[in-house]
């Protein structure tokens, strides 16, 4: 199944706010903002577009391909085929894969906030702090295109269905080229948005959708 992920820049002024449910978040912004709409149903895009201050949402159509392709971790839970490597028994957090699926886990100590309020239907965002976006940064920020297509097999990663194209050979050099262009376009705007959050000392919220 295909998913939406949402990240979220935004101050730390407002985490108090989004630690809420949605109703209450959006009938005390509203009250802080005196807007006479107060009373309508909450919408939680009208939500960040009313948050006061810098605050960006970046949508990412399914980065599970993104993600696999800068991740060890993610080959290694998706692999079909011989033993697995337990969780549990994994050396190191895996940053890059953090900063793309908003994975909660715990960095030197900081685990990662819930969001009610960040919530766009298929879960509650995590929220990183300023010290923990700026180490995902600079993790995502070290990739390089020659590290992202390392890992890139077009025949692998089409028969797990990461690719989404037809299996019509004479289409395969376009639709190689097409892949290509497009995680290199997606590793680029991640790593731009993370750059710009922690030059903010910023929060980054994740959310599926």
């Amino acid at each position: 199944m295909s998913m939406t992920v949402n990240y979220v820049r935004v101050p730390g002024d407002h985490i108090e706010l989004l630690q809420k449910d949605l109703v209450e978040a959006w009938h005390d912004l509203n009250l802080n903002l005196n807007a006479y709409y107060r009373d309508t149903h909450p919408a939680l895009d009208i939500l960040l577009h009313e948050l006061p201050g810098d605050v960006e949402t970046l949508n990412m159509n399914d980065p599970a391909a993104l993600a696999w392709l800068v991740s060890p971790l993610k080959r290694e839970e998706s692999r079909v085929t011989g033993p697995r490597v337990k969780r549990d028994s994994w050396p190191a957090i895996d940053l890059p894969l953090v900063a793309i699926e908003g994975r909660a886990v715990a960095i030197e100590g900081r685990d990662a906030l819930r969001l009610p309020a960040v919530d766009f239907g298929l879960g509650q965002g995590a929220a990183f702090d300023p010290t923990t976006v700026q180490k995902l940064s600079r993790a995502l920020s070290q990739i390089t295109l020659d590290d992202l297509f390392r890992n890139f097999d077009y025949d692998t990663m089409q028969g797990m269905d990461l690719l989404g194209f037809g299996d019509k050979e004479e289409e395969r050099a376009t639709n190689e080229r097409l892949a290509r262009e497009s995680f290199g376009h997606e590793l680029r705007e991640l790593q731009e948005f993370y750059q710009r959050a922690a030059a903010s000392g910023q929060y980054v919220v994740v959310a599926f959708a």
